[in-house]
């Protein structure tokens, strides 16, 4: 609908001009807004989101789960129209021989039963749970080897997934279905803390899985990656030593 979009635009436009500080998570998210409003310079700041508000497991960087011929993937969170996640489930076509990679849907959303339906029609190896509290999904999340984020294309423009900071405080390297040249992606492959690939190249990305399956010597390495950018990135004194600096200024 044209003229609702046009109105709620004008909305966005008004609300954000008037505010004295407008908080976006990714550099895409603001040059996003910065072209909107050419005529009239918003003060955009950068600040990511804190991660879920439970006690971190304590990361065993040395136990035998970095040894078993597994991988185990997990993707946390909202399962909607936005995250393209029926891309994975085609992917997981090519996958059916290989039963130790497995894929967890943790969530519940508008699309759950669609990709439930193409995932049993595909016979894929893919296990959907609904939500749990948040010390059962930090046992669930950290038992994984990959941790899962998807964006339809364009989508990184106005969004930044905030399971991205779940992931990485639980050690968890990321796969991430986006383009390359999205915040995230540079993220990953700046810091060495995941696997990027294109959403919609179904082959690629269980090319890339047989690969990562065959070949497991990165778990460890990008297991310290992770806890490291976390740490450096993400923690709570860092995000809100940020907001302090905004509002404070």
């Amino acid at each position: 609908n044209k003229i609702l979009k046009k109105f709620l635009l004008e909305m966005d436009k008004f609300t954000c001009c008037q505010a004295t500080n407008v908080v976006v998570h990714s550099t895409a998210m603001r040059k996003t807004l910065q072209k909107r409003y050419i005529r009239k310079k918003c003060e955009i700041k950068i600040i990511n989101s804190l991660s879920v508000p439970f006690e971190s497991n304590k990361i065993n960087l040395t136990g035998n789960k970095n040894l078993e011929k597994k991988i185990k993937i997990i993707y946390a969170g909202n399962i909607g129209r936005v995250q393209g996640l029926e891309n994975i489930i085609f992917s997981f076509k090519y996958l059916r021989k290989y039963k130790d990679i497995e894929l967890t849907f943790l969530g519940d959303g508008v699309e759950k039963q669609k990709l439930k339906r193409i995932s049993k029609d595909l016979k894929t190896n893919i296990n959907f749970k609904d939500y749990v509290s948040y010390e059962v999904s930090k046992k669930i999340i950290g038992q994984a080897d990959l941790g899962l984020v998807s964006l339809i294309p364009n989508m990184h423009k106005y969004a930044y997934p905030s399971k991205t900071m779940v992931y990485l405080e639980q050690g968890i390297p990321i796969l991430a279905l986006i383009e390359k040249e999205s915040d995230l992606a540079k993220k990953i492959l700046q810091n060495n803390i995941g696997f990027v690939s294109s959403i919609n190249d179904h082959k690629s990305l269980a090319d890339l899985l047989i690969k990562l399956y065959e070949n497991q010597s990165w778990k460890l390495e990008l297991k310290k990656a992770c806890l490291e950018t976390f740490q450096s990135e993400f923690l709570d004194e860092v995000i809100l030593k940020k907001w302090k600096k905004l509002v404070t200024n």
